[in-house]
């Protein structure tokens, strides 16, 4: 059974808030009010409040309004973390327009934190395993490319270029703006990365390599 609650916003938990600017707040907001009506959906579990639904529009009301009392719909629970994340995730990719790091964020904590796998992360999303395989880039790539990593298909490949010891961290990005422009696939990357082997290999395999390193 739902209740109707006015609650603060130190009282709802949101498991990601968008930092956007005041102006995409602004509109946001408008277009929340002309929802009418329009209740946030919030769960209850061991007095803790967890936002369910309407996340772009809390996240500006966050901005704008954060000495305001939300009215929100609250129903009991009684879930895991993972269970609740899950089920936060659907709301969020199947029925909101939520951003790339709103499911970048969420995908990465189930998989990272809460050791979920993939395929049961999609199959519960009614999504294909590519597509949460997709989310999954380390955090030191910057976001211009994890956005258009995911975008373009290309998660995989900006990842293995981002692991690869044999590129130094100054070439990265050239690698990843030739990943997500089309112009460098997972073949030639392999071709290109095993063509350094053999030549590594080739100058310190040999029994004379240092000599030949020296002179």
């Amino acid at each position: 059974m739902a209740t109707l609650k006015f609650l603060s916003h130190k009282q709802i938990h949101s498991y990601y808030i968008e930092n956007i600017t005041t102006p995409l707040a602004k509109v946001r907001k408008q277009a929340y009010e002309q929802r009418v009506p329009f209740l946030f959906k919030v769960e209850e579990q061991d007095g803790k409040y967890f936002l369910m639904s309407g996340f772009r529009f809390y996240d500006s009301y966050k901005q704008l309004e954060s000495q305001r009392l939300i009215p929100c719909l609250v129903k009991k629970a009684n879930n895991t973390e993972p269970d609740r994340i899950v089920k936060v995730l659907k709301q969020g990719v199947n029925h909101e327009g939520t951003n790339w790091r709103f499911k970048y964020h969420l995908i990465n904590r189930l998989v990272k934190v809460h050791r979920m796998d993939c395929q049961s992360i999609a199959f519960q999303l009614g999504k294909d395993e590519s597509y949460i395989r997709g989310f999954l880039l380390d955090s030191e790539i910057p976001d211009y490319f994890k956005e258009r990593a995911i975008r373009s298909n290309t998660s995989d490949l900006i990842q293995s270029i981002y692991l690869h010891p044999a590129i130094p961290d100054r070439d990265k990005l050239d690698f990843y703006q030739l990943a997500i422009s089309g112009n460098l696939s997972n073949w030639q990357f392999y071709l290109l990365m095993s063509s350094y082997y053999s030549m590594y290999t080739s100058i310190y395999g040999h029994p004379f390599a240092h000599y030949r390193l020296v002179f």
